[in-house]
Formats: C-alpha cells, sequence, structure tokens
C-alpha cells in the first residue's frame, strides 16, 4: 500500500504533478505563452524532458523495493531543475511575464520540496 511507504508516495506524487506539467508544456504551450511569457518552443522541450523523466520517477516507484541510487539520481535532477529553472528565470532566458515569474519561483519550490523529502525519507528508510 502507498501509504505504508512514504518515499513511494513522494515519488508518485512528484510523478504525478510533473506529469500534469509536461502535458500542459506538450498539449498547450501558445496557450501558456501568452500567460507565462516563454516561447512555445523552450515549453516544449521541457515539456519532453519532464514526460521522459515522469516515467523514469513512476518506475523507480514501482520497483520492490525502491532502488537507493535511483532515488539518489532523481533527488539530484530535481535539484538541478531548480537551479537552472532560477537561473533562467534571473538571468533573463525565459523573458517571463510577472506570472511566469511567480510560476517558475512556485515551481521551483515544489521540485525542491521533493528533493528534500525524497531525501530525508531515503535517509529514514
Amino acid at each position: 500500500m502507498v501509504l505504508k511507504n512514504p518515499l513511494k508516495t513522494i515519488l508518485l506524487v512528484d510523478a504525478g504533478i510533473t506529469g500534469v506539467n509536461a502535458l500542459a508544456y506538450l498539449l498547450i504551450p501558445k496557450f501558456l505563452e501568452k500567460y507565462l511569457g516563454y516561447p512555445s518552443e523552450i515549453q516544449l522541450s521541457a515539456g519532453l524532458f519532464l514526460l521522459i523523466f515522469t516515467i523514469l520517477v513512476l518506475i523507480v516507484a514501482q520497483r520492490t523495493p525502491i532502488s537507493r541510487t535511483w532515488v539518489k539520481e532523481i533527488i539530484i535532477v530535481n535539484t538541478l531543475w531548480v537551479v537552472a529553472s532560477i537561473i533562467a528565470l534571473f538571468s533573463g532566458v525565459l523573458d517571463a511575464t510577472m506570472t511566469g515569474g511567480v510560476w517558475v519561483v512556485l515551481q521551483a519550490a515544489v521540485v525542491a520540496g521533493f528533493a528534500g523529502l525524497q531525501s530525508w525519507w531515503l535517509r529514514q528508510s
């Protein structure tokens, strides 16, 4: 059961939220471009990456036992995503609107939270 394994739960929630973002970036990039400010090409690239990452996280979460090595890799990717997002935003690469800037910061905060929780539960298991 998912609730008996907090690390699995966190991985599944990470995959769920990441998957929703991936689909949004892949399916409605032109719509989002109006609100976020960054080009649909960036969203499509990010969406493809996030879709692949979602699949990887789902596979890792379904393994018994969950691979500590793969969880560490997921934590690293999540951390790099946070750093890259903030750098892209504040360097002007994204050319984000105010809404887009807030979105990047909030998304980075959520991903940092996942990385922190995954790291903490990995140490507990």
